[in-house]
């Protein structure tokens, strides 16, 4: 019973702490965000389906960003490229698929909504990449899975 009311405490202030996350952005004046943009049906039901079986057949679940407990976040800093390629104060809003193994190590990430600019895609992998986060689990025991990372980037 005290375990579920400190996962359950956990998970509130990981929510809270991640919705208002703001990643400040060191190039000139840009910023990025991280987002949770689910909604409150998802995250009742996080975790709870498996959506598929990695190759070596183990379970993959998924996770809501809102579920994610960072060790280590990501500085997200806006790539050259894409300032010099998009118009100032645009507003790009890329989402990265990150694969979480039991240890809470990115093992794999992917675009899944692209910035518009190869540049910009494979900056933003490069530096979520360098990332930790605390495990994922189900019934209190860590599990590889995945979460989609939505990021909010304004063009300076």
């Amino acid at each position: 019973m005290k375990t579920s009311i400190k996962q359950t405490i956990l998970s509130t202030l990981s929510t809270i702490l991640l919705l208002s996350m703001v990643i400040v952005a060191q190039v000139n004046t840009a910023h990025a965000e991280l987002i949770d943009q689910t909604n409150n049906k998802t995250i009742s039901a996080v975790g709870s389906d498996i959506i598929n079986k990695t190759k070596n057949s183990e379970q993959l679940f998924n996770f809501s960003a809102s579920k994610a407990r960072w060790i280590k976040k990501p500085t997200v800093k806006v790539n050259q490229c894409l300032i010099k390629r998009v118009k100032a104060g645009r507003i790009l809003r890329p989402k990265i698929r990150m694969i979480i193994n039991e240890q809470g190590d990115i093992t794999s990430a992917r675009i899944i909504k692209s910035t518009g600019h190869r540049c910009g895609d494979i900056s933003l992998l490069r530096q979520v990449r360098q990332a930790k986060l605390l495990p994922f689990t189900k019934d209190g025991v860590p599990v590889k899975g995945y979460v989609d990372v939505p990021l909010i980037i304004k063009i300076p």
